[in-house]
């Protein structure tokens, strides 16, 4: 279902630079359809800037993918010259970084 509605949504006329996935008991196979994202989203010119997947039952294999892919689609950080990101609100919007969150997943990481 995660996979179906990121896919509707990249389909979209829509910037998502946010996505909040805390406490979902999301695993380590999800983080494939997260890079996928990735990869989309920065292949569009809309990279997604910040990725929260706290409190979830990652791994640490499953956070190495997450770190690698965002790494592999290359859109960060995002050049200085990039247009500013209004989405984000005014403090954030020349972001040039992804902000990936993922601490506390159970069990804690090693």
């Amino acid at each position: 279902p995660r996979a179906a509605l990121l896919r509707r949504w990249g389909g979209a006329d829509v910037h998502i630079t946010s996505l909040d996935l805390r406490n979902n008991f999301l695993v380590d196979v999800a983080t494939a359809v997260l890079v996928k994202h990735l990869q989309e989203s920065a292949e569009a010119q809309r990279p997604l800037m910040h990725l929260y997947v706290s409190g979830n039952t990652f791994t640490d294999k499953g956070v190495r993918v997450l770190v690698e892919g965002a790494h592999r689609c290359e859109a960060y950080p995002r050049a200085s010259s990039a247009p500013r990101l209004l989405s984000l609100g005014a403090a954030e919007a020349a972001r040039r970084t992804l902000w990936l969150s993922v601490e506390n997943q159970r069990p804690p990481l090693q």
